[in-house]
């Protein structure tokens, strides 16, 4: 494989360069296309790293261009066009436009600012990627999808618009992202990839629109300042309570925003049944969890980088079943103690991932977990399924939070 790569490389490099354009005009290479009279801006060779020469300072894209006594319309970006313009400031791209193509502004570190106008319709794959000194980016209204990784690795970035045509924001979209502080998210967005806001260190706060309906696995991954995640009310998928996120039914943990430093202790709700997919990674100052009897499946990296974890309580005398080791990584087990149901020491101490807890212990459930008697303990929040806080049960299910941290649905007829 190594030597087929080297040969790959030596092919690559002793290519003849081959010119892209067929027009140059007002400082601007152009494709035309003579059947509809319209003009794509493209790259000085053809997907070529020396493209980096082509163009530099700010770049105003006209609207027409006139080429042999034809008018031309231009309507695109294409892949590549602007592909290591490491002297590239600033571009102006006009309303004609209606795509921008794949790795089209790649590697362009010195470019600080981006307006996406309404007329376009699609940011190709790689669009922005590794636009170091980018700081802003506002995203017109007609863009339908946010490409693959289209802006990862823009660590200047600091603020993101997104219109309110947008349905999909791709797999890493925004991936280390490490400025990135405020996200405005249209009322479009149906989905949000795996990764699309992984590594935004200095995101806080997240809102989630109503019109959202998929949320990957890892989509906020180590979002180590992330305090708090919102749903609007009207979202039918989804809700958030004290800012953690769940699905609406509140079936699944979703997301406990790592940013969180007062989060000491978490006990899981009653009725959740699975833990999902990174659902308490890097939250460092996790020192206990209370799982619940209703848990029966706990994802791949839950607990990941939960590295402050001292106390695991949990009531479920089946032991959850585990999707990977990856679960409870970094979790010390030497020194983290598992607490479960009287008589299910040996069951634990048997299960897949569980025994690799070396401090397995009985505890009495109903002293710790699903206290709901108010001789015991006071009511002291209620909130109804789709996280709106409510001064008192209303008909229907019921999430109820008691003073002792005990939080558990109840139904009310």
């Amino acid at each position: 494989m190594k030597k087929l790569l080297l040969l790959s490389v030596v092919a690559l490099a002793m290519q003849v360069p081959c010119y892209a354009y067929d027009a140059y005009i007002g400082g601007i290479y152009y494709n035309l296309n003579s059947t509809d009279k319209t003009a794509t801006v493209t790259d000085f060779l053809y997907n070529s790293s020396y493209n980096g020469i082509a163009y530099s300072g700010r770049v105003v894209i006209p609207q027409t261009v006139e080429y042999n006594n034809t008018t031309y319309s231009v309507t695109s970006i294409s892949d590549y066009a602007f592909y290591n313009c490491v002297y590239l400031t600033a571009v102006t791209i006009p309303e004609s436009v209606t795509s921008i193509g794949y790795y089209a502004f790649e590697a362009c570190t010195s470019l600080t600012e981006v307006t996406i106008p309404n007329s376009v319709t699609s940011i190709g794959e790689w669009a922005f990627f590794y636009c170091t000194s980018l700081t802003t980016a506002t995203i017109g209204n007609s863009v339908t999808s946010i490409g693959y990784w289209a802006f990862c690795f823009c660590t200047s970035l600091t603020s993101v618009t997104i219109g309110d045509s947008v349905t999909s924001i791709g797999a890493g979209a925004f991936l280390y992202c490490s400025s990135l502080v405020e996200v405005k998210m249209g009322n479009s967005v149906t989905s949000i990839e795996a990764g699309a806001f992984g590594d935004c260190s200095s995101l806080t706060e997240l809102t989630i629109p109503k019109s959202v309906s998929s949320i990957e696995s890892n989509a906020f991954m180590s979002c180590t300042s992330l305090t708090a995640i919102y749903v609007d009310e009207e979202n039918e998928q989804y809700c958030s309570m004290d800012g953690v996120l769940y699905t609406k039914d509140m079936n699944e943990l979703i997301r406990v925003p790592a940013g969180n430093a007062t989060l000491v202790t978490f006990n899981i709700p009653e009725g959740v049944i699975s833990i999902g997919s990174d659902a308490f990674e890097d939250c460092t100052s996790l020192t206990q969890v209370t799982i619940p009897n209703s848990v029966t499946s706990i994802e791949q990296d839950a607990f990941y980088g939960c590295t402050s974890l001292t106390q695991i309580y949990s009531a479920n005398a089946t032991p959850p079943s585990v999707e990977s080791s990856n679960a409870f990584s970094e979790v010390d087990k030497e020194t983290c103690t598992l607490y479960v149901p009287v008589g299910c020491v040996d069951a634990y101490s048997q299960a897949e991932y569980w025994s690799a807890f070396l401090n397995i212990l009985e505890y009495d459930v109903t002293g710790v977990q699903g206290i709901s008697n108010s001789e015991k303990t006071e009511v002291t929040s209620v909130y109804t399924l789709d996280g709106k806080q409510v001064s008192s049960p209303q008909k229907g299910i019921n999430v109820i939070r008691y003073s002792d941290g005990t939080v558990k649905k109840v139904l009310v007829k």
